[in-house]
């Protein structure tokens, strides 16, 4: 793909289920140079992880949206920014890594 921004990092946000939606928006406005995101539910643990509803309390760790999006260093850097203005209070706990390769298989 000529001109297509490098997709070298890999960025995943953990966010409360209650902002699932709010999240989705922002990353389909702030992130066209994703080309899409991967979204799956799952639990986060440990000590940094605020058990606000009875049941989290109980298991010991809180419901959490993962979110995976490929894009560029500075793309991400980008999206953390608008997150981080549209969403101050969200909670959003994110990591970015380096993303050696990506692509699809079948398209050839």
């Amino acid at each position: 793909m000529t001109g297509a921004p490098p997709r070298d990092c890999l960025l995943t946000l953990a966010v409360p289920l209650a902002l699932e939606d709010e999240i989705v928006e922002v990353l389909t406005r702030q992130a066209p140079s994703a080309q899409g995101f991967t979204v799956s539910r799952g639990h986060a643990a440990g000590a940094g992880i605020p058990l606000d509803h009875a049941i989290d309390r109980v298991r010991g760790r809180a419901g959490r949206v993962f979110i995976q999006v490929a894009l560029g260093g500075e793309d991400a850097q980008a999206l953390l920014d608008a997150l981080e203005r549209e969403l101050p209070r969200a909670r959003i706990t994110y990591w970015l890594v380096p993303l050696l390769a990506s692509g699809r298989l079948g398209e050839r």
